[in-house]
């Protein structure tokens, strides 16, 4: 037996076994840093993934519409393409694009405040959104989330409406993160670092 706690605050999943929790008394309790100290999520697959940052979204203009920017500061424009950057980097490939959108809407950084208006002269060329971690601590990644709590936050966007529960079901996504889980991922633009938990033993760490 097993036991599933949800941190509804933070949107984290725990799985742990009831045993490991028992005090010399034979009292059975639980706190989140316990939790996430003995948490087994990562035997049903959950990882803890770090990426390359910034992750950009470039909506470029079309060229062969309005999109002078007036006087007022205004502009109307027409979006001709969208792209998608690991800091310099365009990711091309679709897997690696779809993996980068679920960790835009769905991952810990944090998404700029204004979008960057790219201009030459009074030609807006582009609108950019980023997303960043708050705060930097490693070189060359940072982490992004778990797999557990980015679905926690896709079920919640689907059946949560004004902090009340509007459905009980949220649409099924087949192989959503299976190139997540694959150990045979090849990077291409997309870097990821793939980090299996393991209860009160550290973890292993896979490298893309």
């Amino acid at each position: 037996m097993k036991l599933a706690v949800y941190w509804a605050r933070w949107r984290i999943w725990t799985l742990v076994s009831p045993e490991r929790l028992v005090d010399e008394k034979g009292n059975l309790t639980l706190d989140m840093q316990t939790g996430i100290a003995e948490n087994e999520l990562g035997r049903l697959g959950d990882r803890t993934i770090g990426t390359r940052p910034p992750l950009r979204l470039r909506l470029e203009t079309d060229p062969a519409k309005p999109r002078t920017v007036d006087a007022d500061g205004t502009v109307n424009f027409t979006v001709s393409n969208v792209r998608v950057y690991s800091d310099q980097d365009e990711i091309l490939d679709p897997v690696e694009r779809e993996i980068a959108w679920i960790f835009m809407l769905y991952g810990d950084w944090q998404e700029s405040e204004e979008p960057l208006a790219l201009l030459e002269g009074d030609i807006l060329t582009g609108i950019e959104f980023q997303w960043e971690p708050e705060l930097r601590q490693n070189k060359g990644f940072e982490i992004i989330g778990t797999l557990s709590r980015m679905f926690c936050r896709y079920y919640a966007e689907r059946t949560l409406e004004n902090q009340e529960i509007a459905q009980l079901q949220a649409p099924l996504r087949p192989g959503w993160f299976a190139p997540l889980t694959a150990s045979d991922y090849q990077k291409k633009a997309l870097p990821l670092w793939l980090f299996t938990m393991k209860p009160r033993g550290g973890s292993t760490i896979e490298t893309n």
